[in-house]
């Protein structure tokens, strides 16, 4: 599956997880100093992920300091269940076919073509 960003979506999902974390977070910290990441070029993260909030805390990292357009690489059977994430721009990957995944990292490979984009991978 393709992501198909949209706005409305993007806001949804913002309110949601703005909520969230003040539910379940006190503060949230950065430590150390944050690389300087020229405008110029696109943003590949590859965090772990190692709790359910993971993918929340890229967003809110990407509201608050990177400011690009979010793409984020899912497990196809994870996004056919879940298809609205497809509107906050996260694509599939399916790791038990190899034509679909040269597909899928083609399409990342486009997406890191424009340097306003961020792409994350949870390898």
């Amino acid at each position: 599956m393709i992501a198909r960003p949209a706005a409305w979506a993007e806001t949804i999902f913002h309110l949601y997880v703005s909520r969230l974390f003040r539910r379940h977070f006190h503060a949230i910290f950065l430590l150390g100093d944050f690389p300087k990441i020229a405008a110029t070029l696109p943003l590949l993260l590859a965090p772990n992920h190692s709790t359910w909030w993971d993918g929340f805390f890229v967003h809110l990292l990407n509201k608050k300091i990177f400011a690009r357009r979010p793409y984020v690489m899912m497990l196809e059977e994870q996004l056919v269940r879940y298809p609205f994430f497809t509107r906050l721009g996260v694509f599939s990957i399916n790791p038990h076919s190899a034509a679909d995944t040269r597909a899928s990292l083609r399409y990342a490979a486009r997406i890191l073509r424009d340097p306003q984009n961020l792409l994350c991978i949870f390898p």
